[in-house]
C-alpha cells in the first residue's frame, strides 16, 4: 500500500497541470510567425504563419490552438497545420507541440450571468477579485482542468492574476480580440 501511495504522489508531483483541450489564441505579433516546438525549449517543428488581426475570421482560425497540458511556462498544444507551407497537412488531432505562455492568450466572454469575475483559486466558490469586461484581452498564465489562469491587464503593466472557468473565455476568435 505504501508503494502505491508513493507512486500516486510521484505521479501527481510530476504533472504540473492538466487542461482538457482548452481553446486558446496565438497572440504573438511576430510577422515571421509563431514557433511550435517538439518539447519545452526544444527544436522548432513548425512555424504558424502570422495573420493580421484585421483579417477575416476564417483566416484567424489558423491562430487557434488547443492547450492540453502545461509544464512550467510551456503549454502542450494541438494545432491546425492546414496552412500553406506545412508539408504534412494533417488535422488538429495529429499535430502536437509546445508553445511558450508569452505567445498565447484569450479574451473574456460574458456568460449567462454577465461579465465574468476573476477568481482567486480555480473554484466557483473561491473569492472573486475583479470583474472582467467582455472582450478584454487576457494573457495565459496556467491551466487546471477547465480553469484558465490569466493575467488581466491594468494601467502600468502589471495586471491582476486570477482564474476564469473555460466558459468565461471567448470560444471564437475575433479580430478585435487579437488586436
Amino acid at each position: 500500500m505504501r508503494v502505491f501511495c508513493f507512486l500516486i504522489m510521484v505521479l501527481l508531483l510530476s504533472v504540473n497541470a492538466y487542461a482538457g483541450n482548452i481553446r486558446m489564441l496565438i497572440v504573438d505579433k511576430d510577422i515571421n510567425g509563431t514557433n511550435v516546438r517538439d518539447k519545452p525549449s526544444g527544436k522548432i517543428i513548425t512555424t504558424i504563419p502570422f495573420v493580421d488581426p484585421a483579417a477575416l475570421s476564417e483566416t484567424i482560425e489558423t491562430r487557434v490552438v488547443y492547450v492540453t497540458g502545461q509544464k512550467g511556462d510551456w503549454f502542450s498544444v494541438l494545432y491546425n497545420s492546414n496552412y500553406e507551407g506545412d508539408a504534412n497537412n494533417e488535422p488538429y488531432e495529429n499535430q502536437k507541440g509546445w508553445m511558450h505562455k508569452s505567445v498565447l492568450g484569450t479574451c473574456a466572454s460574458a456568460t449567462e450571468d454577465g461579465d465574468p469575475y476573476l477568481h482567486a483559486e480555480p473554484d466557483d466558490s473561491a473569492a472573486t477579485t475583479v470583474k472582467v469586461a467582455s472582450g478584454t484581452r487576457l494573457t495565459l498564465e496556467g491551466v487546471q482542468g477547465i480553469w484558465i489562469k490569466v493575467r488581466y491587464p491594468l494601467p502600468g503593466g502589471k495586471g491582476i492574476v486570477g482564474w476564469l472557468p473555460e466558459q468565461a473565455i471567448i470560444s471564437n476568435p475575433t479580430p478585435s480580440c487579437l488586436q
